[in-house]
C-alpha cells in the first residue's frame, strides 16, 4: 500500500497521515485524552523550505505532560525491528526503528507507550 513512499511524495504524506490519524483514533478508543500528545513533535523542513521525507521519522509525537517522546523510523537496512530509548534533555525518547513490513507492530507499540505516558 505504502511501498513507494520514499520516491513518491504523495504517498509519503498518506503514510504520515494514516499514522497521524491511526494515533488519534486509538486514542480515542482508549479514552485517553489526545490533547495530551502533540504530533507531529518532529518536523523535518530543509533550510530552503522543502520536506525531507527519508522517513527519518516518519512518526513523532510528544507526552505534553511527561515530555517524552515516541519516534517511528523506517529504514529497510534494519533487520526486522528494533526499540531504543535515547535521553534528550532528560526525557525519555523511545525511537522504533522498523522495516515497513513491521508498521503495524510499531503502532500496536505506539499505543501501548501512550497508555503508558497516561498513568
Amino acid at each position: 500500500m505504502f511501498k513507494d513512499y520514499l520516491s513518491n511524495p504523495e504517498t509519503y504524506d498518506r503514510l504520515e497521515e494514516h499514522l497521524i490519524n491511526t494515533f488519534k483514533n486509538s486514542l480515542a478508543k482508549e479514552a485517553i485524552q489526545p490533547e495530551k500528545f502533540l504530533t507531529p513533535h518532529y518536523i523535518d523542513i530543509c533550510v530552503d523550505g522543502t520536506r525531507l521525507r527519508d522517513a527519518n521519522p516518519i512518526f513523532s509525537v510528544r507526552n505534553t505532560d511527561t515530555g517524552n517522546i515516541l519516534r517511528i523510523v523506517i529504514s529497510e537496512g534494519v533487520k526486522g525491528y528494533s526499540a531504543i530509548h535515547n535521553d534528550i534533555e532528560g526525557f525519555d525518547e523511545l525511537c522504533l526503528v522498523i522495516q515497513l513490513r513491521n508498521l503495524g507492530r510499531a503502532i500496536k507499540e505506539t499505543i501501548k507507550w501512550a497508555k503508558s505516558q497516561s498513568k
